[in-house]
């Protein structure tokens, strides 16, 4: 990517010009007033008489001539009036602001000029008795909301992307200003948003300056030229949801710090002009794109129609399966997202981390292995339901093609990424600016040019280093794409105003997914202030005291622009171009759960401003001079308008994070069982070691790899999936189970009944029938089961053959058996958004610990008689089901050591840590297998490193 300058931005100090101006001003507006209210009334009675005629006017006053005295008398006539209307204006802008009702009403005629001086008087002489026309808050008051340049989609007409180091208030107050565009600009700018309609004028509400506050009427007077067009500012500014949460909804009450959109006419210094939220990830189907390699038709297939939030439009969700049982579940019932609206996504790294911990160390779920006192029975159900919704909820295919196609990028030079949407139907991104290189292979642009767009199907996996770890999920979009916002791409902080319970859940969504999710490398995230500790996630720190942060902060951003300058590159996006370890330039992200002290503040605006810092900040509460202002509503929306962004906020909540963390909490100890106990604890049923005996077997279930089911009967190819998922659900319950336990597992976000039925009755027709011709799938009393002895299912051939290894003398042919049955990682390739009743059930911990004891035992017994192939053989068919485990690969070391020496041993620890690095804990090994490593193989954890 191509650095882009960023300013900094520090807190402007309003210029303070004293109480003795006050006074002076207010004595002069009181001085003024009495002139006009009592002179003139005075002086032109004592010149023209009392104003009313001293007798009955008649015709011959109408036809007198007209003279010099009586045009005299006439103008005094008019002075008469005027200064009654100038009174009239007077008294109501007094009794509006004695009354604190803001703006007085417009009194006819008040356009002359009579209203504005009147209330510009009585605001003067306010300041004698200590009050403001428009009362604010004290406490929003006292809070600066300094000049500052909204980002996101957008470029300042006319002015230059400055890079200025501020070192004190005052030199921050002057880089503002200089930032202003000048009043020509702004003329040209207005008048070019006239004719395009592609540029949009904000004003940031000032806070107060001498008692003075701003005022719909006096920003219309001053940027419009007519004090009474503050209706206008009104209309396009009701109701929309401010930085601070709250909404314009009393055009006589504004507070520091809203944003105010203006009319396209509005001029003057001190406006913002920005480019307009308008929709640009969307790609009409008249757009005649620029196509990459894979065509301009297969983008614009992908491409997405967007809408007034000024996201992607797209059809369909992420998640294919998920969404489109979500859809058809709406009307059932009352089924809401445990992990937010967007955490299939945003979560999906989480259970891929989930799974490969478990991978090293079978035996450490939740409830096992059976028997441990790791954790109680409540805490077991709580585990379990937080599970189920996780692997219900989370889309890991969508997050892994996400990931190749962010990674894909690393080559290519872009500017900063304004926001992005994803769908089933591909990816959207919208850049800031043009990008300048050639559109890589697969993506295509549209006539705009700053939106490319990649088409799910030309998406190719990359091992490169992501050019976007702060990617992240916003939300989702009416339509049900995700939007996705770079928080890395920002000139300083992210904050989230509005509801505080919404802006701390998408805080916490933030950080979860930021040390979960697969288009980052090994991102370091760091929690202020928060209650909630998810540190056992992944690469999270939580820490009560801004202060440690800001160390740490202090030697990574010396780190980063020390490789910066090593590599003779200006910024950290061309640092990850060039270099290929991870662990140079790694993300830092800093999330607070409240506003840090001004102090604080600066500092991380500072880091997050630095092209040559990989730091991302973001902030729960609104932050005037923020980077970007997000809001969040009571309502669970998160919204901006200067950065087009209104979706359905991603949050997690307080419930679900301390679920994730019980998830992620490994056991304090290892498991310790032995094979006997295991197989005691995995006793077959006596139907089931007599299948077969009696009559041929007519559907096999295999469970011990990709889940496979064959049956003889007919099937739509489209729902396989689903008839494959109920079967292996009936498969590992032998007793059958009941008709609403088998809705809840199969269909937990809810079916209608005559659904439900109807799939079940297919899939009776799908299993068939018996020699004898008796159904394969019975009900009887609403309980749903199987006939045993008609189906061959290999966990139960599986934990026939380990009862046999250890009740009868043929224990290693037995073992053996059991672990040619083993094809592969249990329960792999299942669709996404299905089997989430594993997490209830404990079949999949049940099955890896039980090939892991297995393959340990055979090798064991073969190792006994000098077997080296056998044993050999035997951790290789583990470690095909169990890649990442550590016991397989530590008794692997073992075998080697004892049958082939060091030389093979040292082998065998290097695939072993590359193998745990790919599909084992994100943690790496455990201490207890760098313990015998260093026991087995002095010094070879020093030699490598």
């Amino acid at each position: 990517m191509t650095a882009t300058q960023r300013s900094s931005r520090l807190p402007v100090t309003p210029q303070d010009g004293g109480r003795g101006g006050d006074v002076v001003r207010g004595l002069v507006a009181l001085v003024a007033t009495l002139a006009l209210v009592i002179g003139i009334p005075v002086a032109l009675a004592s010149a023209f008489g009392a104003p009313w005629p001293s007798q009955v006017p008649d015709l011959a006053w109408v036809t007198q001539p007209l003279t010099t005295d009586v045009l005299m008398h006439v103008l005094a006539a008019v002075v008469w009036l005027a200064w009654l209307h100038f009174v009239v204006c007077l008294v109501a802008e007094a009794v509006s602001e004695i009354g604190a009702r803001g703006l007085a009403p417009r009194i006819p005629g008040g356009g002359i000029g009579t209203q504005a001086l009147a209330r510009k008087l009585v605001t003067t002489i306010v300041l004698l008795v200590g009050t403001a026309s428009i009362a604010a808050p004290a406490a929003t008051a006292a809070v600066p909301a300094p000049e500052h340049r909204p980002v996101g989609i957008e470029r300042v007409v006319g002015s230059a992307e400055r890079s200025v180091e501020a070192q004190t208030t005052q030199q921050a107050t002057k880089v503002a200003d200089a930032e202003r565009p000048a009043v020509s600009e702004l003329s040209r700018a207005t008048r070019a948003e006239q004719r395009g309609g592609d540029l949009t004028t904000y004003y940031d509400v000032k806070p107060p300056n001498n008692r003075n506050y701003d005022t719909l009427w006096d920003i219309a007077e001053r940027y419009l030229g007519d004090g009474f067009r503050y209706k206008e500012i009104y209309a396009m500014n009701r109701n929309v949801v401010q930085p601070d949460g709250r909404t314009l909804s009393n055009p006589d009450l504004i507070h520091p710090g809203w944003v105010m959109k203006m009319p396209n006419d509005a001029r003057g210094p001190g406006l913002k002009v920005v480019e307009a939220a308008r929709d640009d990830l969307a790609s009409p189907s008249s757009n005649t794109g620029t196509p990459g390699a894979a065509g301009s038709s297969a983008a614009d297939d992908a491409a997405v129609s967007g809408g007034e939030s000024g996201g992607a439009e797209v059809g369909g969700g992420v998640g294919g399966v998920v969404e489109a049982r979500a859809a058809s579940s709406s009307s059932i019932g009352e089924w809401a997202p445990v992990f937010g609206v967007a955490g299939g996504l945003a979560l999906a790294g989480a259970l891929v981390g989930l799974r490969r911990r478990r991978a090293s160390n079978p035996g450490g779920g939740p409830d096992r292995p059976k028997g441990s006192s790791a954790k109680s029975s409540s805490q077991i159900d709580v585990a379990a339901r937080v599970e189920a919704g996780l692997r219900d909820e989370a889309a890991p295919a969508d997050a892994e093609w996400l990931a190749g196609a962010v990674r894909g990028l690393h080559a290519t030079a872009l500017p900063p990424l304004a926001r992005a949407a994803l769908s089933s139907d591909g990816l959207v991104a919208a850049f800031r600016s043009e990008p300048s290189t050639a559109l890589p292979d697969g993506w295509a642009s549209t006539s705009d040019a700053r939106t490319w767009m990649l088409p799910r199907e030309a998406a190719t996996m990359s091992g490169a280093l992501s050019p976007l770890p702060a990617l992240v999920c916003a939300g989702t979009r009416d339509d049900g794409a995700v939007l996705l916002l770079d928080l890395e791409s920002y000139d300083g902080v992210v904050s989230l105003g509005g509801d505080p319970v919404v802006a701390r859940g998408v805080a916490m969504s933030l950080a979860v997914e930021t040390a979960t999710h697969p288009w980052a490398d090994s991102p370091v995230v760091t929690l202020v202030g928060f209650a909630d500790d998810v540190s056992a996630i992944g690469n999270v720190e939580a820490v009560s005291d801004i202060g440690r942060a800001l160390d740490a902060l202090d030697n990574v951003a010396h780190d980063h622009r020390a490789a910066c300058r090593a590599y003779a590159v200006d910024s950290v996006p061309q640092l990850r171009q060039v270099s290929d370890d991870p662990g140079r330039v790694r993300l830092q992200l800093v999330v607070c759960s409240g506003v840090p002290d001004p102090a604080a503040l600066a500092r991380l605006h500072a880091w997050a401003a630095d092209p040559m810092v990989a730091v991302a900040v973001v902030v729960v509460g609104d932050c005037p001079d923020a980077a970007a202002r997000l809001t969040a509503t009571e309502d669970g929306r998160l919204v901006s308008a200067p950065h087009a962004i209104d979706v359905l906020a991603q949050e997690l909540s307080p419930e679900a994070c301390r679920g994730l963390a019980d998830l992620f909490t490994l056991p304090t100890e290892p498991a310790s069982m032995s094979i006997e106990e295991l197989a005691e604890a995995l006793v077959v049923e006596e139907a089931v070691l007599a299948t077969g005996d009696d009559e041929p077997v007519v559907v096999s279930v295999d469970l011990l790899g990709p889940v496979v089911v064959r049956a003889p009967g007919p099937i739509d190819e489209a729902r396989r999936d689903l008839f494959t998922e109920i079967v292996a659900y009936l498969a590992v319950h032998p007793d059958g189970v009941h008709v609403n336990v088998l809705t809840a597992a199969i269909w937990p976000r809810g079916v209608d009944p005559e659904t439900r039925d109807a799939t079940m009755s297919a899939v009776a027709e799908w299993v068939g029938t018996t020699g004898a011709g008796e159904p394969v799938l019975t009900s009887d009393a609403g309980v749903w089961a199987l006939r045993r002895s008609a189906v061959a299912c290999d966990w139960d051939r599986f934990r026939a053959a380990l009862n046999r290894a250890v009740t009868s003398r043929a224990r290693v042919p037995a073992l053996r058996t059991a672990m040619s049955l083993v094809r592969g990682t249990a329960f792999t390739g299942v669709p996404q958004g299905r089997y989430a009743w594993l997490a209830h059930l404990g079949v999949e911990e049940d099955v890896a610990l039980a090939v892991e004891m297995t393959s340990a035992a055979l090798a064991t017994e073969c190792t006994a008689v000098d077997d080296a192939n056998g044993a050999r053989d035997a951790l290789l068919a583990g470690l095909a089901a169990l890649p990442a485990s550590e016991t397989l690969w530590c008794a692997a070391m073992r075998l080697a050591v004892r049958f082939s020496g060091r030389a093979d041993a040292t082998v065998v620890a290097d695939q072993m840590y590359a193998a745990i690095a790919a599909h084992g804990s994100p943690l790496g090994a455990t201490s207890r297998t760098h313990a015998l490593v260093e026991e087995l193989l002095p010094g070879y954890r020093r030699g490598v490193a």
